[in-house]
């Protein structure tokens, strides 16, 4: 009989225990292998045993996913082995392949091989991009740039003069989008006081929008101009198309850069905001509005002493 310590010895070089995820990926054969050459099999096992599962369903359904998608690989791409387990294939494989499977077929065997895809084979993966975060709210125009827009909005030689003059104003003076400003008619504008004007805006987000000063004349241009065509209309921007207010943009430019509409509202919302027009307010003439938004365009304007905003602070 061998001694204790030969017992002991003999023991040590003994073969761990199977576990059952090893059992499962020793023994089980998926019905989608059944007929497939051996060395398919084979290397499914080799893939899903590169993860480790730790539960016999882990082990099962890592096999479940390889399996199928390893008879395919063999019979379309020649082979199958670890390579053959990245990202162009899996998404064929499941969007063209298998595009008849339900969904949640489709979802739960994207996973398992993206998630065997990226051990196996990792160099067949792109990096995860980073998050991209929200675009900030383009930049407003400086003083110097609306003063040339202006200008440029009353420039002569262009056709229909009232639709340039119009959108300039509309956008920069009063912070309306392109929908909104197509919609206008002169009929919408009225004096509030002072020669200044104000707009009703048409559309989901109706309501009445004072035009900023340095905007009124080219505003009262444009109802002038409008009066004056030879046929009669009350809307500002002719409706030939959708894009007719858009198009419109780039007869207003400053060099080779033509009017946003988007940085003119960032515009009238920076103005509004240097001015202190209380919040609520804002919301009331500038239609729905974003608190990252808003946050980008404070960002940008001058910054608050910390006495100006105690002595501020101090009104409530």
């Amino acid at each position: 009989m061998p001694s204790g310590g030969r017992l002991a010895e003999t023991r040590d070089h003994l073969p761990a225990p199977c576990t059952e995820a090893e059992a499962v990926i020793a023994t089980w054969v998926p019905h989608s292998v059944r007929g497939a050459p051996p060395a398919v099999l084979a290397e499914a096992r080799t893939l899903a045993a590169a993860l480790r599962p730790e539960t016999a369903m882990t082990a099962r359904r890592l096999l479940w996913a390889l399996a199928p998608f390893g008879v395919w690989a063999d019979k379309t791409l020649g082979s199958f082995a670890a390579h053959s387990v990245n990202d162009r294939n899996v998404e064929v494989w499941i969007s063209a392949v298998n595009a008849h499977r339900p969904q949640g077929w489709r979802n739960a065997s994207r996973s398992v091989l993206r998630q065997v895809g990226r051990i196996v084979n990792p160099v067949g993966w792109p990096e995860t991009p980073d998050a991209v975060g929200r675009p900030p709210a383009c930049s407003p125009y400086d003083p110097d740039e609306e003063t040339l827009l202006r200008v440029a909005a009353g420039l002569p030689g262009v056709d229909d003069p009232a639709t340039t003059l119009w959108v300039a104003a509309a956008s920069c003076g009063a912070g309306l989008r392109g929908p909104e400003i197509s919609a206008a008619e002169t009929g919408d504008l009225s004096e509030i006081g002072d020669d200044r004007l104000a707009v009703r805006v048409r559309g989901r987000d109706s309501r009445i929008v004072p035009i900023r000063a340095c905007w009124t004349d080219t505003a009262h241009q444009a109802v002038r101009l409008v009066s004056e065509r030879a046929n009669p209309c009350p809307r500002f921007v002719i409706p030939k198309d959708r894009n007719a207010a858009a198009r419109a943009t780039n007869r207003v430019s400053i060099g080779d850069t033509a009017l946003s509409l988007r940085r003119a509202r960032a515009t009238w919302l920076t103005a509004h905001l240097v001015a202190g027009t209380p919040l609520p307010v804002l919301r009331a003439v500038a239609g729905p509005l974003s608190a990252a938004t808003l946050d980008d365009l404070l960002a940008a304007t001058p910054a608050v002493t910390a006495e100006h905003a105690v002595a501020e602070a101090l009104r409530t």
